[in-house]
């Protein structure tokens, strides 16, 4: 009997290694990096190996329906991302419809049984050798400030050291340029975020008073950026070391924010998106810590949570968005534990100040918001998708459309992966006074066309989003240049030209190599923190699911809102907590419902 029971798994198992074959010879056609693909499809083989081993258990059978339909859901991301594979499969001149259409469903149903094999398998593989597991705690004897102090001296100096040396007097980008003339000469907007931009203010009104120079006065605030993320960091470092977490995955995960080429070369750049990704962080791990009572000074971390929560919601224009899902998600996780009654309106108290210093404030000092056609980025890149492919717009439609574009050249300007050509064009040609007073029309409009258009709606949504959830592309990631030399004066200087060179190469290799690649994919660490989050479902873990919301919430609204298909910055906050995240998933075991 043990015999057939073998006999029929192994032949299960040679079945399901043909399918994720055929789903990584498919996905070799993609225009995303191969590599994210390729590890999955390895780890899938060698788990499919393991499963087929061990076998079933019994507690595993309860928890099947979640593996599959998590797995299914992660398959059907990346066949929903490499469409366009299936739709321009070849197939022979003469070949009849029937076969056309049996050839291309076939391919998908198989590239998608591929996935789900894959992801299912490794999946089923981690839970059974991490459902029950925890790091194993170790009681370490140094203060945990100098430990702290450490790690902030060694980021600080690594980046500084770098910034001085090779990209003096930090990167600037349109971006940068645009948030320093508001500082310098107004007047403001909260297109780049007032409050970021009042910071970026306070330090180059005192670098032109002290130095003299817009050069110095830039440097002045990239250091103070530099030792801000250094204290963010450093914030997480010294709590995984008062977790009683290994030296050596302490070490991992500072020689990740040490080493990554996007961790330095953000470091000293102007974008909000920095300070953002440091905010998040700060504001997880403090939650963190007081639901798990590390350190002495509770107080601190309290602290530390309110300035992390009111960072976060007013450092992006998504922010406040995400803080608000977030909030709810916890209503929802929480609602009846009283022990978490304080955090609860702490949340709600966050919510309500951040949101009367980001409109009513804003509103009374004559700070102007995004525009409308910025936050309709999504829709109205749908409504380009179908007008240049389709072109069977009613004359009423075509009537309203014509009052906020230019209808005739939405073809021409219209790029997939990025909204801004279509953006510009309804700034130029368009009145966004008039859509915003019938933005009831327009959104009938919007519903009309799109259902009865739904696969180039549905394709432009993917087109736009498909960065942020699928494996990786090939998308720039950081400035390392300088802009506004002309108006503003702003140069780069570099002090070693053999070290910049060195460091170059280094960055070189991020891009190019095909294993160093997986550490620049959105979607691959975004598939990680998926991971993560079905992990605390597994594991009944409140806490450690609420951890992740933050991220998940962040990116649900880039879904909705992003202008641009792979913006790295967008998910910077990501990368800054994922660490972090790993460390805490398996912290400890906690039962909670």
């Amino acid at each position: 009997m043990r015999r057939e029971v073998r006999k029929h798994y192994k032949n299960f198992s040679l079945l399901e290694i043909f399918f994720v074959i055929y789903w990584l010879t498919m996905l070799k056609l993609s225009d995303s990096y191969y590599v994210p693909y390729l590890i999955i499809a390895v780890f899938g083989i060698i788990s499919i190996y393991y499963n087929s081993i061990e076998g079933r258990t019994n507690e595993e059978k309860g928890e099947n329906l979640m593996i599959f339909a998590f797995s299914a859901f992660l398959s059907l991301m990346t066949l929903a991302a490499n469409y366009g594979i299936f739709l321009n499969l070849n197939v022979p001149e003469n070949a009849g419809i029937w076969f056309v259409n049996l050839y291309r469903k076939g391919n998908v149903i198989v590239v998608f049984l591929g996935g789900y094999v894959a992801f299912g398998n490794i999946t089923r593989c981690l839970m059974k050798k991490l459902k029950n597991f925890c790091w194993r705690r170790i009681e370490y004897k140094w203060p945990a400030f100098l430990v702290f102090l450490v790690s902030f001296f060694i980021i600080s100096g690594i980046n500084i050291g770098i910034m001085f040396l090779c990209f003096y007097p930090g990167n600037i980008s349109s971006d940068s340029v645009s948030i320093i003339k508001q500082a310098l000469f107004g007047p403001y907007s909260n297109h780049q975020p007032y409050y970021y931009t009042k910071i970026v203010e306070f330090f180059l009104v005192r670098g032109i008073e002290w130095f003299h120079d817009i050069n110095a006065s830039v440097a002045f605030f990239n250091i103070f950026q530099i030792i801000f993320m250094a204290f963010c960091i450093s914030y997480v470092i010294v709590t995984l070391y008062q977790m009683g977490i290994s030296l050596k995955l302490q070490m991992g995960c500072l020689i990740w924010y040490v080493a990554m080429p996007f961790n330095i070369m953000y470091s000293f750049t102007m974008w909000k998106d920095v300070m953002f990704g440091g905010f998040v962080a700060v504001f997880i791990v403090s939650v963190f810590r007081i639901w798990k009572k590390i350190g002495k000074k509770v107080f601190l971390s309290y602290a530390v949570l309110i300035i992390g929560g009111i960072g976060m919601c007013l450092f992006r224009s998504n922010g406040w968005i995400s803080f608000a899902l977030a909030f709810f998600s916890f209503l929802f996780l929480f609602g009846e534990d009283y022990g978490k009654k304080k955090m609860k309106f702490l949340f709600l108290g966050i919510m309500v100040l951040t949101f009367v210093l980001k409109y009513q404030v804003l509103q009374s000092l004559n700070v102007t918001q995004p525009d409308m056609v910025e936050k309709l980025s999504v829709p109205i890149q749908q409504i380009a998708r179908i007008v240049r492919d389709c072109g069977d717009i009613s004359e009423e439609n075509k009537t309203f459309l014509c009052r906020v574009v230019d209808v005739d050249q939405i073809s021409e300007v219209y790029r997939p992966e990025i909204s801004d050509p279509i953006k510009k064009l309804m700034r130029e040609t368009g009145n966004q006074q008039y859509l915003e007073q019938n933005m009831a029309a327009y959104i009938k409009i919007y519903l009309e066309m799109s259902l009865s258009h739904m696969d180039k709606s549905i394709e432009a949504w993917i087109d736009l989003t498909k960065g942020y959830w699928n494996g990786g592309y090939s998308y720039w990631r950081w400035a390392d240049w300088v802009e506004g030399k002309e108006d503003l004066g702003l140069e780069r200087t570099v002090y070693a030209k053999n070290m910049k060179k060195c460091v170059d190469e280094y960055f070189w290799l991020f891009s190019e190599n095909l294993f160093l690649q997986i550490f620049l994919c959105i979607g691959f660490h975004v598939w990680i923190v998926l991971i993560l989050f079905f992990f605390c479902i597994v594991r009944k873990d409140k806490e450690g699911l609420f951890l992740t919301v933050p991220l998940i919430a962040i990116l649900i609204t880039l879904l909705i809102s992003t202008p641009v298909y792979s913006e790295f910055r967008y998910v910077y906050a990501i990368f800054c907590c994922l660490p972090f995240l790993i460390c805490s998933t398996f912290y400890k075991k906690v039962v909670l419902y």
